[in-house]
C-alpha cells in the first residue's frame, strides 16, 4: 500500500514508540529497525528510503532523550525547591524563636 510521505513518517513513528524500550535506545537500533521498516512502508520519495526512515527514527529517539533529560532537570528543580524551602523553614524558626 503506498503511502503519503507524511502517512510514512507518523506509522513510523508509531511503530518505532510500540517498541519495548530497551530495543529503542541508541542510533544502531534505529538503523536496524529502519531497515525492517524499508520493508513495509511504501512512499514516494527522491532520497533512499532506508536513509530517510533512520533519521525519522533518529529524531523521534533525540526527542525521547530531550523529553527525559527535561523531566530529570524539573525533578532537579523540585528537590532543590524542596530543600530551600526546608532551609527557610529551619531559618525562620532559628532565627525568631531567639528573638521572642
Amino acid at each position: 500500500m503506498w503511502a503519503s510521505h507524511e502517512a510514512a513518517r507518523t506509522e513510523a513513528a508509531r511503530r518505532w514508540r510500540a517498541l519495548p524500550s530497551e530495543r529503542r535506545e541508541t542510533y544502531a537500533d534505529a538503523a536496524i529497525f529502519a531497515q525492517q521498516l524499508t520493508y513495509d512502508l511504501y512512499f514516494s520519495t527522491i532520497t533512499d528510503r532506508l536513509k530517510l526512515i533512520t533519521a525519522w527514527l533518529i529524531l523521534e529517539l533525540d526527542a525521547d532523550f530531550r523529553k527525559a533529560e527535561a523531566r530529570a532537570r524539573f525533578e532537579r528543580m523540585q528537590a532543590m525547591d524542596a530543600k530551600q524551602a526546608a532551609f527557610t523553614q529551619w531559618a525562620t524558626e532559628f532565627y525568631f524563636s531567639e528573638a521572642a
